[in-house]
């Protein structure tokens, strides 16, 4: 058996419908497309949507200083 951990970026689904989507939201079957072709590739980690992997490096990135002030 094996895990495939996926970490989704913001997704339009009913749950967010009353958020206002921007350029960075993807929809539920592109995220679902992206998640089975994971599975099928035997992915271990797998961001969604793909460029998600970038915006979470850059916030990993920031000093905590900074971050700290990003939460409030």
């Amino acid at each position: 058996m094996r895990v495939v951990l996926i970490k989704p970026g913001p997704i339009a689904t009913p749950m967010t419908a009353h958020l206002r989507p921007g350029l960075l939201w993807s929809t539920p079957d592109a995220a679902g497309d992206a998640i089975v072709a994971a599975i099928a590739a035997g992915r271990a980690v797998r961001y969604v949507p793909a460029y998600w992997r970038a915006i979470m490096a850059v916030v990993r990135l920031l000093p905590d200083s900074i971050a700290a002030r990003l939460k409030a």
